[in-house]
């Protein structure tokens, strides 16, 4: 039996984490905004004008991570799968996704 190489590249390891925190970051600053932050305009109390933007950077950080998902799911997970080992913990993070 050859031993399987599970390793996951640097760059594809920065580039997950970095999407992560940033779809954090983004909606956390948007439900913060959203509930606790009124501005005063023209007609009376309105919402911050940064909540739609945090919103679309938000969405786009969701989509690369969902990206960074489908290259986990064809090369990383198939290979772990194969190798029997870590399913449990495997299948726990798939799951969540």
């Amino acid at each position: 039996m050859s031993r399987v190489a599970l390793h996951f590249p640097g760059w594809a390891k920065a580039v997950l984490y970095s999407n992560v925190l940033m779809s954090l970051a983004t909606g956390s600053a948007w439900f913060a905004l959203h509930r606790w932050v009124e501005i005063e305009g023209e007609f009376g109390p309105e919402k911050s004008p940064l909540e739609p933007w945090l919103m679309r950077v938000h969405g786009a950080s969701a989509f690369l991570i969902l990206i960074g998902f489908g290259y986990l799911l064809a090369s990383h997970i198939h290979v772990g799968w194969r190798a029997k080992r870590n399913r449990f913990s495997g299948l726990g993070l798939v799951g969540n996704v």
